[in-house]
C-alpha cells in the first residue's frame, strides 16, 4: 500500500512539475539605462492576433474611452466650460428709457446710452477667457487619462485573475487528490487522523482561495462590461501581459512631467491669476458712457448727444489685494502640485524597477532549485515524510504565486508609466 501511495505522489508531483514547465512565462527584457526598450511583455493568449477585437487590450481601452458613460459626461462638462469661459467679456448692456410728461402741452423724451470700460479691461478679459478654455481642455485631458488608467487596471487585473485562478485550480485539484489518498490510507491504517486532518485543512484553504479568486475575476469582468458596454459573454482569455513602451527609464520623470495635464492646468491657473491682477489694475481706470437723447416737445423737438465718465471710487475697493492674494495662492498650489506629481512619478518608476528585480530573483530561484524534482528524490530516499513533502510542494506553489504577483505589479507600473507618456 505504501508503494501505491508513493507512486501516486510521484504522479502528482509530475503533474505539478509539468505545470511548472508548461506555464507560459512572461518574458521581461531588462536593459542598460541607455537602451530605449527597457520593458517588454510578450502578447499571447488564446486569441493572440495582430487585429484588434473586443478581447484585445488596446481595443478594450479604445472602446472604453469611446462609449463609457464617464466619457460622455466629461465631454458635456468640457463643452459647458468652454461656453461659460466666453460669458461676460464684452461691454455691459445698453440702457434705453422713454418718459412721457402729461400737462397742458404733452411731451415725450427718449434716452439711449451705452457704458464702456477702458479697452485694456476687455483685452484682459479676453485673455483670461482663452486661458480658462485652455485650462478646461487640460483638465479634460487629465480626466480622460485617468479614465484610460482605470481601463488599463481592469484589463491587467483580468490577466492576473486568470493566472491566479489557473494556479489555485491546480492547487485545489492536487488537494482533492491528496484527501482521497489519505482517506484510503486512514482506513488501511497507514495514515493517522492527524495527518488526514492536516490534508483536509489544506484542501479547505485551497478551496476557499479558489472560490475567492473566481469571485474577484467575475467582479472585475462585470466592471469591464459596464465600462465598455460589452455583452454578458465577454471574457478575457489572455494570460500574458501586453507590450508597454516606456523608453529609457532614466529620463522618464522628466518626460512624464512635461506631459502631465494636471501640472499644465496648474501653470494655466497661475497665468490666469497673473492676468486677474492686470485686470484689477485696469478696472481702476475710469470708464466712459455715450448716448443719445430725444425730446419731443409739443412746440419744438430737441436732440442731444450724451457723454460721461464712470469713476471707480467704491465698487473696486479691495479687488487689487484680492487678485494679488489669488496669484500667490495659485503659485504655491502649482509648486505643491508639481512636487507631489514628481514624487508620484518617481514612486511609479521605483516600483517598476523593484518589481522587475524581485521577479527575476524569484524566477532564478525557481529555475535553480528544481523544488519538485528534489522533493521527489528526497521522498524516494526516505529523507522526508509525506507531510514534509506536502509542505515542500506548498512552498513551490507559494513561489509561483509570488511570480504571478510580481508580474502583476510590474505590469501595472509599466502601464502607468506608458500612460504618463501618452498624449490625450
Amino acid at each position: 500500500m505504501k508503494k501505491i501511495l508513493f507512486l501516486t505522489l510521484l504522479s502528482l508531483s509530475g503533474l505539478m512539475a509539468s505545470a511548472q514547465h508548461e506555464r507560459p512565462e512572461t518574458k521581461v527584457a531588462v536593459c542598460a539605462p541607455t537602451d530605449h526598450s527597457c520593458f517588454h511583455y510578450l502578447l499571447s493568449g488564446h486569441r493572440h492576433s495582430d487585429a484588434l477585437d473586443a478581447s484585445g487590450y488596446a481595443s478594450f481601452i479604445e472602446r472604453a474611452l469611446a462609449v463609457s458613460p464617464e466619457t460622455k459626461a466629461l465631454e458635456a462638462e468640457l463643452e459647458a466650460e468652454l461656453r461659460e469661459a466666453r460669458v461676460g467679456i464684452g461691454p455691459e448692456n445698453p440702457e434705453a428709457e422713454i418718459a412721457a410728461f402729461v400737462n397742458r402741452n404733452t411731451s415725450f423724451e427718449m434716452n439711449v446710452s451705452q457704458g464702456f470700460d477702458f479697452p485694456t479691461v476687455y483685452v484682459n478679459r479676453g485673455r483670461i477667457a482663452r486661458l480658462s478654455a485652455a485650462g478646461s481642455r487640460a483638465a479634460h485631458s487629465a480626466a480622460m487619462r485617468r479614465l484610460a488608467g482605470e481601463a488599463q487596471v481592469m484589463y491587467i487585473d483580468a490577466i492576473y485573475h486568470n493566472n491566479m485562478v489557473a494556479l489555485l485550480e491546480l492547487s485545489l485539484k492536487n488537494a482533492d487528490h491528496l484527501v482521497e489518498i489519505f482517506a484510503r490510507q486512514l482506513e488501511s491504517g497507514d495514515a493517522s487522523a492527524l495527518e488526514t486532518n492536516k490534508v483536509e485543512i489544506l484542501r479547505l484553504d485551497a478551496s476557499t482561495r479558489y472560490r475567492k479568486a473566481i469571485v474577484e475575476r467575475d467582479n472585475n469582468l462585470r466592471a469591464m462590461r459596464r465600462m465598455a458596454s460589452l455583452p454578458e459573454d465577454f471574457e478575457v482569455a489572455d494570460t500574458l501581459y501586453p507590450l508597454f513602451d516606456i523608453g529609457d527609464t532614466d529620463d522618464f520623470v522628466a518626460r512624464a512631467s512635461q506631459l502631465d495635464y494636471d501640472m499644465q492646468g496648474a501653470a494655466i491657473d497661475t497665468l490666469i491669476a497673473e492676468r486677474q491682477v492686470r485686470l484689477a489694475r485696469s478696472e481702476w481706470v475710469p470708464g466712459f458712457k455715450v448716448g443719445y437723447r430725444l425730446n419731443m416737445d409739443a412746440k419744438e423737438p430737441s436732440h442731444a448727444v450724451l457723454a460721461g465718465i464712470t469713476i471707480p471710487l467704491w465698487g473696486r475697493v479691495g479687488t487689487m489685494r484680492a487678485a494679488k492674494a489669488s496669484r500667490e495662492a495659485a503659485r504655491r498650489n502649482a509648486d505643491a502640485l508639481r512636487s507631489n506629481i514628481i514624487t508620484g512619478l518617481e514612486s511609479v518608476k521605483a516600483s517598476y524597477l523593484s518589481s522587475l528585480e524581485t521577479l527575476e530573483q524569484y524566477r532564478g530561484l525557481l529555475r535553480r532549485s528544481n523544488t519538485v524534482e528534489l522533493l521527489n528524490k528526497a521522498l524516494e530516499a526516505g529523507h522526508i515524510s509525506m507531510l514534509e513533502y506536502l509542505s515542500g510542494l506548498d512552498i513551490w506553489l507559494s513561489t509561483v504565486e509570488s511570480i504571478i504577483e510580481n508580474e502583476h505589479d510590474a505590469a501595472l507600473a509599466a502601464a502607468t508609466m506608458q500612460l504618463c507618456l501618452t498624449e490625450f
